[in-house]
């Protein structure tokens, strides 16, 4: 199972979880060029798109965070104790971001995608907010409700001539290839 390779990690997170204790985390981070060293009041454990995360605040940062539980280069349970305020609602924290990368803004997609890619669109459930629509000549127009727009635009990248943003033109404007 996915959970076997990284066990004894997730017990301890666990037990974090249930004692609410602070973590101190040595994390493999792209994002920021490296491992860097930081406590952390882990919330909850997710499954989210073929990953386990880890999601709590970082405390160096003074965000929450989600950390792929497989970048975590060690970690350790603090003897401090953190204070809960209410129960973490992932969905809430995510929101609609198009995966887990929720941005400031709301924006209105609609993509009309060709026929040759049509069905392959319509077939997945790709966002909670997501509306289809089947067109006359086989294309299909795709309409979602997202909160930011550059995990989204990847996506779209990946069709390339068979899809066309047409909302927004922020979206369009990235996509633009100089």
């Amino acid at each position: 199972s996915e959970v076997e390779g990284i066990r004894p990690m997730f017990d301890t997170i666990h037990r974090a979880i249930e004692q609410q204790h602070k973590l101190e985390i040595r994390y493999d981070s792209y994002h920021r060029n490296g491992s860097s060293e930081f406590t952390f009041q882990p919330y909850s454990v997710a499954f989210i798109h073929r990953a386990w995360y880890l999601i709590g605040l970082n405390e160096m940062q003074h965000a929450t965070e989600l950390l792929k539980i497989d970048h975590i280069e060690r970690l350790a349970i603090l003897p401090v104790r953190f204070a809960s305020q209410r129960l973490f609602d992932l969905d809430e924290f995510l929101a609609n971001a198009w995966h887990m990368v929720r941005g400031s803004q709301r924006y209105y997609v609609k993509i009309r995608f060709t026929p040759q890619v049509a069905d392959s669109v319509e077939e997945i459930r790709w966002h909670r907010t997501q509306r289809t629509q089947s067109l006359a000549d086989g294309s299909q127009l795709f309409e979602v409700d997202v909160d930011g727009l550059a995990e989204i635009s990847g996506w779209v990248l990946g069709y390339g001539e068979h899809a066309e943003v047409m909302a927004p033109p922020e979206l369009r404007n990235i996509l633009v290839i100089p």
